[in-house]
């Protein structure tokens, strides 16, 4: 009996023993399927984080290229939210004027991040190349990473035409312009060396950092003693002069009318912020042209009686307004750096909406004829832009350049500060209004016939 119960406890330690060791066992495995389990997430979400940084890097890159080369805001978003859908990179993007904000990931489990956008000039060229890389990507042709190298290749590469070329087309600009405002060849003369001071000195002063903030006035100031030493030439010599037409066309790059037009084409797509940013800087613009031309004349006064008043477009003949457009397509072409292989194109598209505004103006009013010209534009580049598939910018940018009321907002300071405020506040509104009407022409064109 007693070697029984010895066996029996025997058996039961053993498969008690044996019990044990395979709930041991299952412990092991079950914390060993734990610790896989946790690596694999913790691996999951490096590579989601990965993911996030490299689309994060490729939209932050997109939109300053975009920007620095001129696009305006309501583009750029459009073109980052549809890269950024097409990546599956779920999240806001939102662009105001010199930053993006990005929240990248789900809810809660975001990447927010704060970038810088450099404002600069136009660069049509690459400004074309860069929404071809987006156009590609949206189009699943090429992936991020490559997105990304070609972003950077197109930054590092120099620009299209040299700083002598760029010279060339100020000066081909505002002798042109005096030809298309009605001036005659000693107009256009005066008008160019004034051109050629106004980009020497931007050369130089963009070099010299905040000095690039002194462009516009001291631009005017020295175009004032031009402009005066013009007249006092022409006045000894019998020869016709009119320095309004010699100032504006002088200055005609600096002047903020396409600034005017893309502030209002902002505010009009729904960012305000932006446009009213722009807008505000635009007007400061042109308060500094004018504050540096009366300070000029002001000291003028101490030797000669002289003034400045405003001035009225006298159209030329039909056949010479066709000629004339030909160097001023050209010059505007070169000033924003578009193709040679765009410049056929330009140069016939802007002689047909020079003759729209124009005598279109005459028939319906100045706001009316920019308007006409601005749909023509918009349905003329795009169907370009869809024919040579390429961005439509290539004939807007410098086409809209023609229309934009610059020289309408300079009449209007020239007019307030000539003491006749009523008449000047008369012609800044007409200048709101023939901006709102360019607006309005685009967007119409955009949406009858867009460019995609």
């Amino acid at each position: 009996m007693v070697e029984f119960l010895e066996a029996a406890l025997v058996a039961v330690s053993f498969f008690a023993e044996k019990c044990l060791r395979i709930e041991r066992f299952g412990t092991i495995m079950e914390s060993n399927k734990s610790k896989r389990s946790f690596s694999w997430r913790q691996q999951n979400m490096q590579d989601v984080d990965t993911k996030q940084d490299q689309t994060m890097s490729l939209l932050e890159r997109l939109a300053e290229a975009m920007t620095k080369y001129g696009a305006p805001i309501y583009s750029i978003e459009d073109t980052v939210q549809r890269t950024a859908k097409k990546l599956m990179a779920e999240g806001e993007y939102i662009i105001i004027f010199g930053a993006l904000f990005s929240a990248c990931g789900k809810y809660l489990q975001q990447k927010i991040a704060l970038s810088r956008l450099p404002i600069a000039g136009f660069n049509v060229e690459k400004l074309n190349a860069t929404k071809a890389v987006a156009a590609a990507v949206i189009a699943g042709e090429m992936s991020g990473p490559d997105a990304e190298s070609r972003l950077i290749a197109i930054d590092e590469q120099p620009p299209i035409y040299g700083n002598w070329v760029i010279i060339f087309s100020w000066w081909l600009a505002s002798t042109s312009i005096a030809f298309l405002f009605g001036g005659m060849w000693f107009d256009a003369l005066v008008a160019g060396i004034i051109g050629l001071l106004s980009v020497s000195i931007t050369n130089v002063f963009t070099k010299r950092g905040n000095l690039s903030r002194l462009i516009e006035p001291i631009s005017a100031f020295l175009a004032s003693f031009v402009a005066v030493f013009g007249m006092v030439i022409s006045t000894h010599y019998s020869i016709h002069y009119s320095m309004p037409i010699v100032l504006v066309c002088g200055l005609i790059i600096l002047m903020p009318g396409f600034a005017f037009t893309r502030a209002m084409s902002e505010i009009a797509m729904g960012h305000l912020v932006s446009g009213t940013a722009r807008f505000v800087s635009a007007t400061l613009t042109l308060m500094f042209l004018c504050a540096g031309t009366f300070v000029g004349f002001a000291l003028i006064k101490f030797f000669l009686p002289v003034s400045i008043q405003a001035f009225t477009i006298i159209p030329p003949h039909p056949l010479a307004l066709a000629l004339i457009c030909i160097p001023q397509s050209i010059s505007l072409c070169l000033s924003f750096h578009v193709h040679w292989r765009y410049m056929t194109a330009v140069v016939l598209v802007d002689i047909f909406v020079v003759f729209i505004m124009i005598y279109g103006g005459f028939w319906l009013g100045g706001a009316v004829g920019c308007g006409m010209g601005a749909f023509a534009v918009g349905i003329l580049a795009n169907g370009y832009a869809r024919w040579k598939k390429c961005s439509s910018v290539v004939i807007k940018v410098p086409c809209f350049m023609v229309l934009v009321p610059g020289s309408v907002g300079f009449n209007a300071m020239v007019t307030i500060l000539a003491a006749n405020p009523m008449a000047g506040i008369e012609a800044g509104v007409m200048m709101i209004i023939t901006g709102l009407s360019i607006v309005v022409g685009s967007i119409l064109a955009d949406s009858v016939f867009p460019s995609q």
